[in-house]
């Protein structure tokens, strides 16, 4: 699997009812200046929001998904800071909880607009899932029965063309960090083998760029907008490739396309 643009072509007589952007793996701090892996991460954030903010479009909807790790420290004060950055954000803002967050303090600051509590959301005619893999002290991913009972509730109740979005990725990137991936993909796996509309999966964690198609669903992953782990690499390196996100664009007939922002892309919009 690589960083790579799906061609997805829609139907001619579809039309573009939807974007969707994808931030990850955060990582903040209390302490504006601290640092991770060389890194000051709100100062990266920033530079990420902003870029962002350039792909908001006014003539179709459009949301963005914080897809985990907000937190490095789990601290209060960095999700009350992480709330005040996002306060004048022009779109609707869904979060989901990594391993490093504390789901607690998320679900208790991250309420005021544009930030939503709803884990389920249309947009356009399309379905967007956000699920918790979350396990405490662990950071290892897991969807518990009463997540993968509600997934498919959700499910029966609506065909629409869906995406879903969950912190731990769900397909090996043969990386050391599939040791600490979702557990349970195997379960999750057949779930959505039963399930047409499911048409692409989002996640964060490995800080890297992924794509892959599996059973007709399409698997990726997102560069974080902390520092970036090298994809080269069976073993933790440093990327030099700057911070980014991942653009998602839908159209009716429930084909999408999607593709890598990165800070120093300075393609046209």
């Amino acid at each position: 699997m690589k960083d790579s643009l799906r061609a997805a072509m829609p139907h001619p007589h579809s039309s573009h009812v939807a974007r969707l952007i994808q931030l990850s793996d955060l990582h903040l701090f209390s302490d504006a200046e601290r640092c991770l892996n060389g890194e000051n991460t709100r100062q990266r954030f920033t530079e990420v929001l902003q870029r962002a903010k350039r792909y908001h479009r006014d003539d179709i909807p459009t949301v963005t998904v914080l897809s985990g790790d907000l937190a490095e420290d789990e601290q209060a004060k960095t999700y009350q800071h992480l709330a005040t950055m996002l306060a004048d954000y022009p779109q609707p803002v869904l979060w989901i909880p990594g391993n490093h967050d504390n789901l607690q303090s998320m679900t208790s600051l991250l309420t005021s607009s544009p930030l939503i509590e709803d884990k389920q959301i249309l947009i356009g005619n399309w379905n967007i899932i956000g699920l918790n893999s979350k396990q405490p002290k662990e950071k290892w991913g897991y969807l518990a029965d009463t997540s993968l009972a509600m997934l498919r509730s959700q499910l029966q109740q609506h065909d629409n063309p869906t995406l879903l979005v969950l912190h731990h990725h769900v397909r090996p990137i043969d990386h050391d960090i599939d040791a600490i991936a979702l557990k349970n993909a195997d379960a999750f796996l057949s779930l959505l083998s039963e399930f047409p509309q499911v048409k692409c999966v989002l996640s964060g964690h490995v800080h890297q760029a992924r794509a892959e198609q599996y059973h007709g669903i399409g698997f990726y992953t997102c560069p974080a907008t902390a520092y970036q782990i090298d994809p080269t690499v069976k073993k933790f390196k440093l990327d030099p490739q700057s911070a980014g996100f991942r653009l998602v664009d839908l159209w009716s007939c429930g084909n999408y396309r999607t593709e890598v922002i990165r800070c120093d892309n300075q393609k046209p919009l």
